[in-house]
């Protein structure tokens, strides 16, 4: 039933016009022919009859002439000419598959007299016919476009191609590195590339080869290369292309008949797989090249200027150069070598330690660490920069007034501390190495409130000073703390009958320890005075002239926001605004008789009472 099904699927797409392109098949060694059918003369004079086969297939004859014989077995003969293909894969569709059999039977006989260079299938004047109607008549634009096609139609073939750059290779410690092998290829599948000969444990490395095409790199152990050696490493890559062909078929006993029969083309186009590869020989020596570098601390930037010494184990002089901004290289036998630095690069201090190393037979290289031989890649001498003058200020919000009395303390980026001073009323300078620091602040200065945030900042070699803002680091001139002084209460000292202000008190803060916090003299203006957090007392020392001493004291708190809290009668604490302190007049009696003596006395009396009352207020007066 599969098979059935599957023959009379391959008939329908055979007569929808659709070629078949079988990969990896194979043609058959017969078939049968079949009874043919006549078609119209769609180009007078030029007849054609279509040939079925088996499998929903068809064939075509190569030769108008000839005689096709049905219902005989043909075998197969040859290969064709590859513009035949052109001529089956541009089947029309014209909507009539008997149609479309005739335009391709015609382009084939023309095809047939183009190969041979004669007119034996179609007479020239069938041909002029033909050309002469191509722009008004379908048909005959069928035929000649199918002929055009299959005289140019040329199959590329796959190819896979190393290319012949030179390639190179660096020393990179423990192994070489090649530079960028490129490979282009056109092929169907690619098998990917491999070593041929090669030291053990080479690897194709940063590879981006993909369907064939492509760079890589490979990777090439010193171990396995002796000192001066050269070795060679080939490499291979393969894979297959897809190459396709049709055949002609003849009758099995041709031999038996006294004339020629017709050759036949088989109706269906084959493919086949085709391998191709390409090789690359690449030659590499192991020389004896140290790497030697002169760097600045962070090991990364090479530093031109240092005048270097290389010398053997006998103390003989070997080389000696002015370092670049590229490491250095030396051709070296195994041995014992040292390397000394003469003069500094402008802007660095002298490395006054030599560095001692051997190479050895394998090419391998060892530092002398105190005493200890260490493999190392290269060798690199360190320069550290010359300090640079770093200016740190304290200042107000204003950034105009250095304050005094901070304590500072500057440490490095492992949290070591590097320096501590307290502030004074000028800027602060501190000689540094190039790195990265971090400034914090331990104690406030008085009436100021302490800095809780911490600056981070990086010297570089050239003494430019870098600001970490918000994880981005911005140049800047100098480094700046900034304290936000403290909230300030006030405190007024008024007439209590008038509440004009009172000049010439002498009013004492202090805290509950009895220490002297602030003393001052009242003027026409409320006091005012910036405290730490804590609880104080207010006294009058000494009152106004011509007014009573207030002999009461203000108990207040002060929070860590600044905010001012009085206590009353009961001892709770109210929030207010400000304090205010009164003050009574003094009351001078006249010595008087009568009714008028007596009350002046009782009125005199009751003044000086009030003037003894502290009033508490919590707007501030102005």
């Amino acid at each position: 039933m599969k098979k059935i099904v599957m023959t009379i699927l391959v008939g329908l797409l055979s007569f929808m016009g659709l070629n078949l392109v079988v990969n990896a098949d194979t043609p058959p060694e017969t078939f049968k022919a079949r009874d043919v059918i006549l078609l119209p003369e769609y180009v007078p004079g030029v007849v054609s009859y279509y040939k079925p086969i088996d499998g929903g297939l068809e064939v075509f004859c190569e030769d108008e002439g000839y005689t096709y014989l049905t219902g005989l077995t043909y075998g197969l003969w040859e290969q064709v000419n590859d513009g035949y293909i052109y001529i089956f894969e541009h089947r029309p569709n014209t909507g009539d598959s008997k149609k479309d059999y005739y335009i391709q039977s015609v382009a084939v006989w023309w095809f047939k007299d183009y190969l041979n260079g004669n007119d034996a299938n179609i007479p020239k004047d069938k041909k002029d016919y033909i050309l002469e109607h191509k722009d008004t008549d379908e048909v005959c634009k069928l035929i000649v476009e199918l002929v055009e096609g299959a005289k140019k139609y040329k199959q590329s073939k796959g190819y896979i191609k190393f290319s012949k750059d030179e390639v190179t290779f660096t020393d990179e410690g423990d192994y070489y590195l090649s530079s960028k092998i490129t490979i282009k290829s056109s092929v169907k599948k690619f098998d990917g590339i491999k070593f041929i000969t090669a030291s053990n444990e080479s690897e194709i490395v940063n590879s981006t080869v993909k369907n064939g095409s492509g760079t890589f790199q490979i990777k090439v152990p010193k171990a396995y290369i002796n000192v001066g050696e050269e070795v060679t490493i080939k490499l291979s890559a393969s894979g297959t292309y897809g190459i396709k062909k049709m055949y002609d078929y003849y009758i099995e006993y041709n031999h038996v008949f006294s004339k020629p029969y017709q050759h036949v083309i088989y109706g269906k186009v084959f493919t086949e797989d085709v391998p191709v590869n390409d090789e690359i020989t690449i030659k590499l020596v192991r020389d004896e090249k140290v790497r030697i570098s002169k760097t600045d601390v962070t090991g990364d930037k090479e530093i031109p200027g240092a005048s270097l010494v290389l010398t053997d184990e006998s103390g003989k002089e070997v080389s000696s150069w002015i370092s670049t901004d590229k490491p250095h290289y030396e051709t070296l036998k195994p041995g014992v070598y040292t390397l000394k630095e003469t003069i500094a690069p402008k802007g660095y201090v002298l490395s006054t330690d030599s560095i001692t190393f051997k190479l050895d037979e394998n090419g391998l290289i060892y530092e002398n660490q105190n005493g200890v031989w260490v493999k190392v890649s290269y060798i690199k001498m360190i320069n550290e920069a010359e300090n640079k003058s770093v200016r740190i200020s304290k200042t107000d919000a204003t950034g105009d007034k250095e304050i005094p009395g901070a304590s500072l303390v500057l440490t490095d980026k492992d949290g070591k501390e590097v320096s501590s001073w307290v502030s004074t009323d000028k800027p602060h300078y501190e000689t540094l190495k190039p790195g990265v620091y971090t400034l914090t602040e331990t104690i406030a200065p008085k009436g100021y409130v302490l800095s809780t945030y911490s600056i981070t900042f990086k010297l570089d070699e050239n003494g430019t000073i870098y600001e970490n803002q918000n994880g981005v680091w911005v140049k800047v001139t100098y480094i700046r703390m900034i304290n936000e002084a403290k909230s300030s209460i006030n405190i007024s000292k008024l007439d209590g009958a008038t509440n004009d202000y009172l000049s010439g008190a002498s009013l004492v803060i202090k805290n509950l320890k009895g220490e002297v916090i602030a003393k001052w003299t009242t003027t026409n203006v409320s006091y005012y005075a910036a405290l730490d957090e804590g609880e104080y007392v207010l006294s009058e020392e000494a009152a106004p002239k011509g007014y009573v001493l207030n002999t009461d004291k203000v108990y207040f708190k002060v929070d860590a926001a600044g905010n001012l809290y009085i206590k009353d009668a009961n001892g709770n604490y109210n929030v207010a605004g400000g304090i205010i302190f009164y003050n009574s007049p003094e009351i001078i009696v006249v010595p008087a008789t009568g009714l008028s003596s007596t009350l002046t006395y009782i009125i005199g009396s009751l003044v000086l009472g009030f003037g003894a009352i502290m009033l508490y207020r919590n707007e501030k007066k102005c």
